[in-house]
């Protein structure tokens, strides 16, 4: 059965084959200065069949709620992926600088909160790169809650796990939910345009030294800011990468890279493929996020 939001949907789409939809729901007003983005997704699989979801490195942290009993396996050729692996069914995801794999054998299901990435120290215990390629269990980081998550999962349906969840952060944010001067700021000239000399002429804005706006950063977006501007950089060129249903106002930037070649490297890095691969599976696959049933 389609999940129902509690919240006014803001749209929806279903995969080309059928066998799942998105639907992305308006966030709560008074909680905007904490959540960008929900979303609630569902993907069918018969027996026997497994889904392979390609995920990619994404500049901001985001709270995972699965609706299945099923919790996929992940992949990644990184080292430093380790005992990282999210195995819980409510998760809060940091920054990864490499791509990695989703493995589903049976159908799943799953609420996904995007945090605005000043947010995250405000509304959890966490401190210097605290989300830097790292997963958290939720209930780690709200331990008083734990039994409460728990029943959440257990009892309740995708509209009123949503509407509680909100109703934790808001709870979290009226007592934690102090943001540091100038951290909103910073976030955003590095969303928008974080190339090699941001941070640089960003501590000159905000009148504090590099070394600083590093301790600022680090502590309460809990990751290094260059390392936050390169991945949002890169998802800057994945939005202009897509097909032209899906793209933004904002294109690629070439000026912030160093040549094409600067380019092409990081976005390796970031992605697994070149550039050109990635727009020709965008455009071939027909929605977002890459997905292989066999």
């Amino acid at each position: 059965m389609r999940a129902t939001c509690l919240h006014t949907p803001k749209s929806a789409f279903r995969f080309a084959d059928g066998r799942g939809f998105v639907e992305y729901c308006s966030v709560p007003q008074d909680l905007t200065q904490f959540v960008d983005e929900v979303v609630i997704s569902r993907f069918s699989l018969d027996k026997g069949e497994s889904a392979t979801f390609r995920c990619l490195p994404r500049a901001a942290p985001w709270l995972r709620i699965s609706l299945t009993d099923h919790v996929p396996q992940c992949e990644s050729a990184s080292l430093a992926w380790g005992a990282m692996r999210p195995t819980g069914k409510l998760i809060l995801g940091g920054y990864f600088d490499f791509p990695f794999k989703v493995i589903a054998t049976q159908s799943i299901g799953a609420i996904n909160i995007r945090l605005h990435p000043s947010a995250a120290a405000a509304l959890f215990p966490l401190g210097h790169n605290d989300l830097a390629s790292r997963v958290w269990d939720l209930a780690s980081l709200w331990p008083k809650s734990s039994a409460k998550l728990q029943r959440m999962l257990r009892d309740f349906d995708a509209p009123e796990l949503l509407e509680a969840v909100l109703g934790m952060i808001r709870r979290a944010a009226s007592g934690r939910g102090q943001m540091k001067p100038g951290v909103r700021r910073a976030v955003d000239v590095l969303s928008s345009h974080g190339g090699g000399g941001a941070v640089s002429a960003l501590s000159t804005e905000l009148g504090m030294s590099e070394r600083n706006l590093y301790g600022l950063f680090q502590r309460s977006v809990c990751v290094p800011p260059k390392l936050f501007a390169r991945i949002s950089r890169f998802n800057r060129t994945l939005a202009e990468l897509q097909p032209l249903h899906w793209r933004g106002e904002r294109g690629i930037g070439a000026e912030e890279y160093f040549d094409e070649s600067h380019r092409i490297r990081e976005f390796a890095k970031f992605s697994g493929m070149t550039p050109r691969a990635y727009a020709q599976a965008a455009e071939d696959e027909g929605y977002r996020f890459s997905v292989l049933v066999k």
